[in-house]
This record gives C-alpha cells, sequence and structure tokens, in this order.
C-alpha cells in the first residue's frame, strides 16, 4: 500500500514501499490521510520501478498512480525521454476557481540501476525533459547500500531541485536523507540526515518535520556567483578592491541588491558579464553572451540586470519587474540665434516665393478696393479730393500684413516621434544602455523603424549623446529617468532645462534580474521585489540616487572652488546658452553697421513725413482760411 505524507505548508509529500520492509506503518494511516486537502491533486510518477504497484490506491479519492518500470536494465536515458512524452498525457489539469494546486511526486527507484546509469538517466530527466522540469515538482529517491554515495544528488542540476528526499532502505531500518537547496546552515552540499526504524515512537507531524525541514528565508551567507551587466553604467557599476574582487558602485540597482544580500544572509561573487558587460546578446553561431549567457550556461546564479524579451525569456527564468524603462526622444530646447542668417536662413526660397506673391495681392487688393469705392460708392458722398491721411493709411496697413506675418509664433519644429524624426532636419542617434533597444529597432518590420535604425549614431557614452543633444538639432534615442541622472552628474542647471523628453514611446522593457529556469530563489526574491515595487521604492532609490549625484557634483564645484580652479565644463558657455557651433555670431564690428543704416533710414523717413505732412496737411489748411 502507498504511503503518502503531506505537510500542508509546503506541498511535500513522501512514498514508502511497503514491500522494502516487513513492518507497515498501519496504525498511522488514518492520521495520514488527514494531512490532504480536497482541493489538491496528487499526482505519483513511479520511475525505474521494479515492484508491482499497490493494489489499492485509497489514501485520498484525487490521487493517480502511474507506474513505469524500466525492464531490462538497458538504456535509461531513451527510457526517461520515452517517459516524459508519455507521461506528459497524463498530467491533471488544475481545476478552475479553485486555488487548488497539482502535486506531483516523481519517485526514483534506483536499486537496479548501476552508478553511471543512474548519473546520465537522473541528469537528463532533471536538465533536459521538459515534461519534468517543473517547479511544483518534488523528488524521491530510493537507493541501495551501495548507492548512497553514488548517485550525483549534490551536483548541478539536482541541486536546483528545492524540494527532494533520498530514501536508504537496509533490511528494516529506514535512512531519509533530505537535500535542500538552502535550508541547511553549513555548506550547500551537506544534508541533515536521520535513521529511522518503525520502533521509533514518531508522530506523523515529527516524522515530516524532519524529513522536510522547513524552507529558512536565509541562505546562511553562502555566495552565489552574481554576472552584472555593466554596460549599463547609470543602473550598476563595480569598482575593484584590493583583494582582486569586485564591489558595486552606488546606483539603484546597487540598493536592490544590497537589499536583497542583507535580507537572505548571502555573499554576491561580482563579476563583468560576458561580452563587454553586456545584458544578453545572441552570436552569430548561436551562443550568447552578457548575463542571460552566463545565467544560462550555468556560469552565474544570478544575472544583474536586463530587459524581458521573447528570445531571453526562453533561456532564462526573471524575477518580479523592478521598474519599467520606455524608449523616448530626447531633443533640446531651441534658442533664437542672433546672426545675420536669420534675414534668410529660416525661409526657403519656396516661403520667399510664397511671401511675394502674398504682398502682391494684398497691394492689388487695396488699390482695387480704392478703386472700387472711388467710383461706386464714395461719388455719392462730397470729399475732399486729396485726403491728407490716405497715403499714411494705405502704408499702414502695408505694415500690418506684413506684421501679421512675421509677428506670428514660431512653430514648433521639434520631432516628437519616429514619423517626424525621419522628416525633420534632425539627426538622431542610440544611447546605448544594455541591447535591448538595439536588437528590438534591428529586428523591427516597420518601415519607420527600419529608417530610423539606418540612419543612427550609435554612443556607448548617454553622457555624449545629450551632449549633442543641447550644441545642434539633435534627437538622441534613450530611456526614461536616465536624463535626470546623467544632467545631475555632468550638467549644470542651465544646460539641464534644455533637454527634454517627449512623450512618445516605441518600446517598455521590464527590467529584472536573471534566474536559471526552476530555480528556487525566483519565489523568494519575487516576494521582496514586489514589496519594493508596490510601495513606490523603485522611485524612492531613483530619486535618492538623482539627489545623491546632485549634492556630489555640487561638493565637487565648491571644493574647486575654495582652490581657485573652476569646474570642467563639458559644454562651453555659449553651448549651454543654446549658441549652435559654426553660427556666424553678431559682434559691434559688425552690429555698428546696422545702427549706421538704421539712423541714415530714421533720417530720410522723417524728411519725407515732413514734406508729406507739408504738402498735404498744410495746404488743406490754407484752403480753409
Amino acid at each position: 500500500m502507498a504511503r503518502v505524507f503531506r505537510s500542508s505548508a509546503n506541498l511535500l509529500c513522501l512514498i514508502l514501499l511497503q514491500n522494502y520492509y516487513g513492518k507497515s506503518l498501519q496504525q498511522e494511516s488514518s492520521n495520514i490521510v488527514d494531512f490532504f486537502e480536497e482541493e489538491s491533486e496528487i499526482e505519483i510518477r513511479y520511475i525505474f520501478g521494479k515492484c508491482e504497484p499497490p493494489s489499492s490506491t485509497k489514501v485520498v479519492s484525487s490521487l493517480q498512480f502511474h507506474q513505469f518500470t524500466h525492464s531490462d536494465n538497458k538504456n535509461p536515458v531513451a527510457t526517461v525521454l520515452q517517459l516524459g512524452k508519455t507521461h506528459s498525457m497524463h498530467r491533471p489539469a488544475l481545476r478552475r476557481l479553485t486555488i487548488a494546486k497539482i502535486l506531483t511526486l516523481n519517485v526514483f527507484d534506483l536499486t537496479k540501476c548501476q552508478a553511471t546509469q543512474i548519473s546520465n538517466s537522473v541528469h537528463t530527466l532533471l536538465k533536459t525533459s521538459r515534461y519534468f522540469h517543473k517547479a511544483n515538482d518534488h523528488h524521491i529517491f530510493i537507493l541501495d547500500n551501495d548507492q548512497l554515495n553514488s548517485l550525483p544528488i549534490f551536483d548541478p542540476p539536482l541541486i536546483h531541485v528545492e524540494k527532494k528526499v533520498a530514501i536508504h532502505i537496509e533490511n528494516d531500518h529506514i535512512k531519509f536523507q533530505t537535500l535542500c537547496y538552502f535550508c541547511n546552515e553549513l555548506d550547500m552540499r551537506q544534508t541533515s540526515s536521520s535513521m529511522l526504524t518503525y520502533s521509533d515512537k514518531l508522530t506523523i507531524n515529527k516524522l515530516l518535520s524532519r524529513l522536510f525541514p522547513v524552507t529558512k528565508s536565509t541562505f546562511h551567507g553562502r555566495t552565489f556567483r552574481v554576472s552584472c551587466s555593466t554596460n549599463v553604467r547609470v543602473r550598476i557599476s563595480l569598482r575593484p578592491k584590493g583583494d582582486g574582487t569586485w564591489i558595486l558602485n552606488p546606483g539603484v540597482f546597487e540598493k536592490l541588491a544590497t537589499h536583497l544580500i542583507q535580507k537572505f544572509n548571502f555573499t554576491a561573487s561580482l563579476r563583468h558579464a560576458t561580452g563587454g558587460g553586456s545584458t544578453g546578446k545572441q552570436l552569430p553561431n548561436g551562443t550568447w553572451q552578457g548575463s542571460v549567457g552566463d545565467v544560462y550556461n550555468e556560469d552565474a546564479d544570478i544575472g544583474l540586470l536586463g530587459a524581458n524579451s521573447f528570445e531571453r525569456a526562453q533561456l532564462v527564468l526573471s524575477t518580479k519587474p523592478f521598474e519599467y524603462q520606455s524608449v523616448v526622444l530626447v531633443t533640446g530646447k531651441h534658442y533664437q540665434v542672433l546672426t545675420w542668417k536669420l534675414l534668410s536662413a529660416p525661409l526657403g526660397k519656396n516661403v520667399w516665393i510664397a511671401l511675394a506673391a502674398c504682398i502682391v495681392v494684398a497691394v492689388l487688393f487695396i488699390f482695387l478696393m480704392q478703386f472700387f469705392f472711388k467710383n461706386f460708392i464714395l461719388k455719392f458722398f462730397t470729399y475732399r479730393e486729396k485726403s491728407k491721411v490716405r497715403l499714411w493709411r494705405n502704408g499702414k496697413l502695408v505694415e500690418n500684413i506684413l506684421a501679421a506675418f512675421f509677428e506670428q509664433e514660431i512653430p514648433d519644429l521639434k520631432p516628437k516621434n519616429f514619423h517626424e524624426l525621419i522628416s525633420s532636419n534632425y539627426d538622431w542617434g542610440l544611447d546605448w544602455v544594455g541591447d535591448i533597444a538595439y536588437l528590438v529597432m534591428k529586428s523591427s518590420n516597420q518601415s519607420v523603424v527600419q529608417t530610423v535604425f539606418r540612419k543612427m549614431d550609435i554612443h556607448r557614452d548617454s553622457t555624449l549623446c545629450l551632449k549633442e543633444v543641447i550644441v545642434r538639432n539633435y534627437a538622441c534615442i534613450t530611456y526614461t529617468t536616465l536624463v535626470d541622472l546623467i544632467s545631475a552628474r555632468n550638467f549644470s542647471n542651465v544646460a539641464k532645462a534644455i533637454l527634454k523628453e517627449s512623450s512618445f514611446s516605441m518600446y517598455t522593457a521590464a527590467i529584472s534580474l536573471w534566474l536559471t529556469k526552476d530555480s528556487p530563489l525566483e519565489p523568494l526574491f519575487n516576494d521582496v521585489i514586489g514589496q519594493l515595487v508596490s510601495q513606490g521604492f523603485t522611485i524612492k532609490f531613483l530619486d535618492m540616487f538623482t539627489s545623491m549625484m546632485r549634492k556630489g557634483r555640487h561638493v565637487w564645484e565648491a571644493a574647486l572652488k575654495k582652490e581657485g580652479k573652476k569646474p570642467p565644463r563639458i559644454l562651453s558657455e555659449e553651448q549651454e546658452a543654446g549658441i549652435q557651433p559654426g553660427a556666424v555670431k553678431i559682434s559691434w564690428k559688425k552690429i555698428q553697421g546696422a545702427f549706421l543704416f538704421g539712423f541714415v533710414g530714421l533720417f530720410v523717413a522723417s524728411v519725407g513725413f515732413l514734406w508729406e505732412f507739408k504738402k498735404n496737411v498744410c495746404n488743406s489748411v490754407t484752403e480753409l482760411t
């Protein structure tokens, strides 16, 4: 009869086959059933079994028992793969509208297999078979005496399985060896073992507590290998220590990493991700670099950090997003540059033609209107032949027409999206913060995105990309929240005010940590990250880091001023004022000619006005007198 033990807290079960030992646990059967809930689906896979299946499976009504026998001691690897394909159809489905969970027990009866066969079959089963690679599976191994130390249960990938138990049978003694990923306070590869016999007076609760210790929320100082995507410098960077190791520089994700390290009490062995600190890039030969490739190739336990994508999700597991980043356009605040080029440069040839045509039409309309009024309207009224205000009135009309054209507001020519960008006179570049934006634009099927991708510059330094925005008509394709960080560290307040983010977003990326598939670290990290995000600590970390960068710059500038030095500028004063390079700036030598012509024109206009006033007004007064 199958004996099933279950912990209601962790859904942990253990199967013992009675025909391995003479004494039974009949007196405990009534207590065992109480550990099951009717909502739970229990599925048992009996693998490599030499015993007949139990004649009765009345432990619970929802219990499903399937036996798969490896006969004739042939290739265990082929049997495992075939087993996974055959058994996939037997997996029960989740009940709807319930909180039911499927508990799957993989019972490995390895008493007929040799050590090498055990190693190959178990390794293949848990690493390559997608049917058994489930987070809710629990594994039980039944061993002979000489197999107790030969089974590679301490090596990857078995070490990544959180809930597992090895059972050693010798006569009527049963040795239960519990293998937990992080529940032992000593080295990770050690286990807590106990020799149990039927004569031991153990209750069900004590038995379960000894076989399946409660999962601890601490790693007891164990070391995890962490691959850091250091090309995302505004998010995470490393600095060397004297002993050859690396530590995190202050930053947004440094706060997250420090919080996780302190929360779970583990040591992080930091290293730069392959591919120059890449987040994740697939090479032409199909291999992956970056933190994604390091975690996938089992060279690292944790990848810090990266943006999720469909290709990456097939390789590694991502935690809950710590933040969301959108790809936006950053343009400069346009200033009017006072140069001689303003007389002609702002207007194209077609604009000049249209302006001349409008003036001609307006003048003709005015004279035709006067002709119409004079011949058809004013002949019925008495009026002077020469009006003293007629010439002045016509001039004011023309002046008002020209003023209405030139004094209108300058249109906002800054591009706000990719469609406006490719049709503008702007150049543009991509701020290379990780690889995801580059890969998304490269693989896009939209013609507009492809045009932007072909003509864009690549900036490995975010500061240089934003500098181009300030000094000329340039658009920087970058991520939100980065503008404040870069400007707080490198730019003055005047230059920072020039940078403007568009509301357009080409792509929104979920930024998270990388873990191996079915890693037991996922639920623990997800709980902590979920709490941080829901309580708004993501924004707080960002604000704290931005304020720290701005304060650090002010302290540095104050220290230089005390020494009688000026802080070096990334931008010149003229560039910060919005003057584009190559423009002809107005100097006094050039502007004095304009004043001379202005005074000459004012003198000629005054003489003409006085002559017109004498001719029209004074003569009229003389006639009246």
